[in-house]
């Protein structure tokens, strides 16, 4: 009698703090509002043409509505707070369900701080999962890292924008890190002062790693950039609505296109006096310098002790690896250009001083 007793008690007292965890993880929660699943979700990356699972944690995910979904976009670290950086306007959102049916769309979203994010809440008036969505460029060029999305039934799905640089569209170095990972970011503009790239769209079901490609008719990194279902940019054009798949076929199969300069030339009229510090050893002054596609200021890079000036995409080496000749190189202490001479051990004479930066962003 007393087991019997003693297993009714412990019965109750089980049931009892099941309903209690319950009732806390529901106080976590405002009313109405959908957080995302818990744990860890992978994003289909890549790394210098190699395919990387990119990992997003809760916290790199919005909370969403019931009736709504809330896109996450993430821009790269700033140079300069005023103007022309890598923050800028937010990007206008249309989402769109598997049918290429308009679910929903946000477009006074107002602005991102570089380094920054803001969650776009898209209201939708019933809740269809909104697979495709299509970013437009507002007038300030913003540069991103990643976007990150909660379906109003609390599924996550991310992207990140190291597929710019892969697809052969403007980039740059973002600083952003996600989970030990750097992530390049992807421009997008509106009156092409830095990228003529307007608007792309993204099939966030095949960027998942449960989840796609959906179809395999090209292998790797191909596959992302040359089917325009899964992901396209679109160049000087304000699209009505994404592409989808039709069957097994993409309706128009994208190629890579050479990149257009923008409007004044080079980027390098509005990066102006701008210079990127950075000792990651992700950010390569020599691959930047050598991608067409590159967009943003010049960049030292301690880590390969080597300098990109990006107006006429020359590496050149820093001031206090020179030795003997005269030659142009970077220094970092005045943090210009110059040519310099070795004239002794220690002992350098300045020649001529030809470049020199009154914007400076560091990156440790």
């Amino acid at each position: 009698m007393h087991s019997t007793l003693l297993v009714s008690l412990l019965g109750q007292c089980l049931l009892f703090g099941i309903l209690l965890i319950g009732y806390a993880t529901a106080q976590l929660v405002e009313p109405g509002q959908v957080t995302p699943v818990t744990g860890v979700s992978s994003s289909i990356g890549v790394i210098d043409g190699v395919i990387e699972m990119f990992s997003f944690v809760q916290s790199h995910f919005p909370t969403t509505e019931k009736k709504a979904s809330t896109l996450r976009v993430a821009v790269g670290i700033n140079v300069d707070a005023v103007s022309h950086t890598s923050g800028g306007d937010a990007p206008d959102v249309r989402l769109y369900n598997e049918e290429g049916a308009l679910l929903g769309k946000n477009t006074q979203a107002g602005d991102i701080g570089g380094g920054s994010y803001k969650d776009i809440i898209v209201s939708q008036e019933d809740k269809q999962q909104p697979t495709y969505a299509l970013l437009t460029g507002n007038k300030d060029a913003v540069c991103i890292a990643y976007l990150s999305q909660v379906w109003p039934d609390g599924q996550p799905y991310a992207w990140t924008g190291t597929w710019g640089r892969e697809c052969g569209v403007p980039w740059y170095y973002s600083g952003i890190v996600l989970e030990g990972k750097v992530t390049d970011c992807t421009w997008l503009d509106k009156d092409n002062s830095v990228t003529d790239v307007t608007a792309f769209q993204v099939h966030f079901p095949e960027f998942n790693e449960q989840g796609g490609p959906h179809h395999n008719d090209k292998p790797g990194t191909e596959y992302y950039c040359d089917n325009t279902p899964v992901l396209n940019f679109y160049h000087n054009e304000d699209p009505i609505g994404p592409f989808r798949w039709a069957g097994n076929k993409s309706p128009a199969p994208a190629k890579r296109r050479s990149v257009q300069p923008p409007r004044n030339g080079t980027s390098s009229a509005v990066f102006a006096n701008h210079l990127t510090r950075s000792n990651h050893t992700a950010h390569s002054a020599t691959k930047l310098c050598e991608s067409d596609s590159a967009r943003g200021p010049d960049l030292v890079s301690f880590a390969e002790g080597k300098f990109c000036d990006m107006e006429t995409r020359t590496v050149l080496p820093l001031c206090d690896t020179v030795d003997g000749k005269a030659q142009e190189c970077f220094d970092t202490a005045a943090q210009d250009v110059r040519v310099v001479k070795v004239v002794a051990k220690r002992s350098v004479a300045v020649l001529a001083s030809r470049k020199s930066y009154t914007k400076v962003r560091s990156w440790f």
